[in-house]
């Protein structure tokens, strides 16, 4: 029996000794022919896939990003593009709004200057008859028409004669002369030169805007001549003083020659 215990006892140590030190055999093998652990390597590769992962996240949430603000910007910049545009063309509209309303008012400006003038259409102005105490323009201008224009007038054809301004020092104030019809007022105007040398003028009564009109002609280098007929301007140029042109209330000068041809 002590062989046969003895003999299981060998058994049983051979084989305890079997079981316990073949995994340890094992595990001196993996140890022995690995270069590294396992864990590290499996750590590393991980940290290596996860951070390039992480990148191309942020590269695609950083391309959608720039996508989105690109889109917003470009609407933005297409909206700013259109309102811009609709002020530029409102501009334009208010722009062509406003010339048509200065052109309106220059149009009803001339008109009522029109009206004013036609008022005067039978008037003369009268210049350079001294002023007397107690005078009657009235007789004056007609003994001056009768005498010295020697033009057959009865004084009751001057319908309002005054004087008009004022005084200012030894120089006498105009006359304005208010005649029956406008073939009278045509004849003592032709009539006229034969005061050349009295100091007596008689010319058309202009209403103020003509007049600055006439003085704006006469105070230009080009214009060679200059004057009022019939409640209309016209002057000569002095490259050309064969040819007359007209220019209304308004108007510059340029555009009266240009539209004369001159």
């Amino acid at each position: 029996m002590s062989g046969d215990k003895r003999g299981r006892s060998e058994a049983f140590s051979t084989s305890s000794e079997d079981s316990f030190y073949t995994p340890v055999k094992r595990q001196n093998i993996i140890v022995e022919y690995s270069d590294e652990p396992v864990i590290p390597i499996v750590s590393g590769k991980m940290d290596k896939t996860m951070r390039q992962e992480f990148l191309t996240m942020f590269d695609d949430m950083k391309t959608s990003l720039l996508q989105e603000l690109s889109a917003i910007y470009d609407k933005r910049l297409l909206n700013l593009e259109k309102e811009n545009g609709n002020l530029k063309q409102e501009i334009l509209n208010q722009d062509g709004r406003i010339k048509k309303l200065e052109t309106e008012m220059v149009e009803t400006r001339r008109h009522a200057v029109h009206n004013e003038q036609y008022a005067r259409r039978c008037n003369i102005r009268v210049l350079g008859i001294p002023e007397e105490d107690g005078e009657v323009c009235k007789t004056t201008v007609y003994q001056i028409i009768r005498d010295k224009l020697a033009h057959s007038i009865q004084e009751s054809q001057i319908i309002e004669s005054h004087r008009v301004g004022v005084q200012r020092g030894e120089r006498p104030r105009g006359i304005i002369v208010r005649l029956a019809s406008l073939a009278i007022k045509k004849t003592v105007l032709q009539k006229r030169r034969a005061l050349k040398g009295s100091g007596i003028v008689f010319h058309e009564d202009l209403c103020r805007e003509l007049q600055l009109t006439l003085n704006r002609l006469k105070n230009d280098d080009r214009v060679n001549k200059s004057w009022a007929s019939d409640g209309k301007i016209f002057g000569t140029l002095y490259k050309r003083p064969d040819r007359k042109f007209k220019i209304l209330y308004g108007q510059s000068i340029d555009d009266a020659i240009a539209v004369a041809g001159l």
